[in-house]
């Protein structure tokens, strides 16, 4: 049984006193009838994608366990 997970990030503009870019991470998995589900979406820092907040992001996947 294999599943997959895409994982990106896109950049929106964001109103937070003033208009901000910041990235929103984005988990999609696609189940083995070929379904794709949105996993989460995580709002992001100004400081732009870094692997630390990545990080967190798959360990919070990780820690969800298979449903």
């Amino acid at each position: 049984m294999r599943t997959i997970v895409y994982i990106d990030a896109l950049w929106l503009k964001v109103r937070d006193g003033a208009v901000v870019n910041r990235p929103v991470y984005l988990a999609v998995g696609v189940d083995l009838d070929g379904c794709k589900h949105v996993l989460g979406l995580w709002l992001g820092n100004t400081e732009g994608q870094g692997a630390r907040f990545w990080m967190t992001v798959l360990a919070e996947l990780r820690n969800r366990g298979p449903r």
